[in-house]
């Protein structure tokens, strides 16, 4: 057997896309990362670098939709590599004072990653998958910088695509809590609500530059009262 069909590889271990990718990813990260001697020095290997991983950062992804949802196996690498791999290329770009089309693929990842979430319809009845995409893709923001990440919350049109991906954000933030007593509710949509709290509270704490924005305290506060009077009406029931 090999990875491209299934988890074990041909010893029987298990084992998961671009396991020692992940080792090369990391390796990356201090290198970027350990000094600003060795931060500049990475930048004059290349021109192009900072633009190279962009596109290598795309490319990754595109093999994870390739993959399909929660697919342990195949090519690529597992998404926590390749969002490990965005934080060294927003380092270098800070570093570099900007890159000629690094800042512009940069942009343009974290526009899809918003556009995906802002295209969520029917908020009142969100299914396992469509929570599952929207955790990816908040995962995938919060692994920006936090002066990125911060932008997010930050927008004066209320039309934009940035206003509809942060209700988007608060609504299926409160999903979970409006379906209490629902017997309907299936396991599977519980357990990818779950993992949409998780990314939100990365989201919400990569956002801090060095303070929260506005609009990120305003849905912090919204999801603590509805879990709260959740709480309550759990205890008004009895055991």
């Amino acid at each position: 057997s090999s990875l491209r069909s299934t988890r074990f590889d041909i010893r029987g271990a298990m084992r998961s896309p671009g396991g020692e990718d992940h080792v090369g990813v990391l390796t990356l990260m201090r290198l970027a990362k350990e000094s600003k001697t060795l931060s500049l020095a990475f930048l004059r290997s290349k021109d192009t670098i900072v633009a190279d991983l962009c596109m290598l950062y795309q490319d990754l992804k595109k093999m994870e939709y390739q993959r399909g949802p929660g697919v342990l196996h195949g090519v690529g690498v597992l998404p926590k590599s390749r969002r490990l791999l965005m934080g060294v290329i927003c380092h270098l770009e800070a570093m570099s004072g900007g890159t000629p089309g690094a800042s512009e693929i940069l942009r343009s990842i974290l526009d899809d990653a918003t556009a995906s979430i802002a295209s969520t319809n029917d908020l009142e009845h969100l299914s396992a998958e469509t929570l599952y995409r929207i955790c990816e893709c908040s995962f995938d923001v919060a692994a920006f910088s936090p002066e990125i990440t911060h932008s997010l919350f930050v927008f004066s049109d209320t039309s934009s695509s940035k206003a509809t991906c942060l209700n988007v954000i608060h609504k299926a933030g409160n999903f979970g809590f409006t379906m209490f007593g629902d017997d309907r509710f299936p396991y599977e949509t519980i357990i990818q609500w779950n993992r949409l709290r998780a990314a939100l509270f990365i989201l919400l704490r990569n956002s801090g530059n060095p303070d929260l924005p506005a609009a990120a305290m305003e849905m912090m506060i919204s999801w603590i009262r509805i879990e709260c009077d959740t709480v309550n009406a759990q205890l008004l029931k009895g055991p």
